[in-house]
Parts: structure tokens; sequence; C-alpha cells
């Protein structure tokens, strides 16, 4: 891991990759912009990724760092997303 791909993510003090980082930023724009979080596929399709399979592995790696709340079911992810915006 190089040090170009990891953030500091001021409030938390958790260090996240860039594409965790990435990922909470589009969630956050989204909910924003329409009210609501993206699903899997909509957050896969903004990384690039051509299957949501991966999505899980970065919500839950946001989990462990302390970054976000995830529950089960659509659109379940809850962390302070007005520090993305």
């Amino acid at each position: 891991m190089s040090r170009q791909s990891v953030v500091k993510h001021a409030k938390s003090g958790a260090e996240l990759l860039d594409t965790e980082r990435k990922m909470l930023e589009f969630i956050a724009w989204r909910i924003n912009q329409y009210g609501y979080q993206p699903s899997m596929r909509e957050i896969a399709s903004e990384l690039g990724y051509a299957s949501p399979g991966y999505v899980p592995c970065l919500v839950e790696s946001c989990r462990r760092k302390g970054v976000v709340v995830a529950q089960h079911g659509a659109r379940a992810i809850e962390f302070d997303w007005r520090a993305f915006v």
C-alpha cells in the first residue's frame, strides 16, 4: 500500500484507502443530491467495477475502521456523510 493511496479522514482519524474514500464521497453526494443512498450496483458502477460483489468488502473495511455503521438490507450504511460533501 503506497502512502498516496491512504487518506486520513479528519473526523474519525481512520486511514481510508482511496477507493474507500471515493465510495464514501459518492454515497454522500447521492444522499445530498437525492435524499437517499445509492444501491450497491450504483456504487460499483461509479467505482468502475462490472459487478457489485466487491462493494460489501469496501463497506466492511470502512466499518472495521469505525467510519460507517453497516446493517443488513438495501441502502443500510450510516455515517456522517456531510463530512464528505
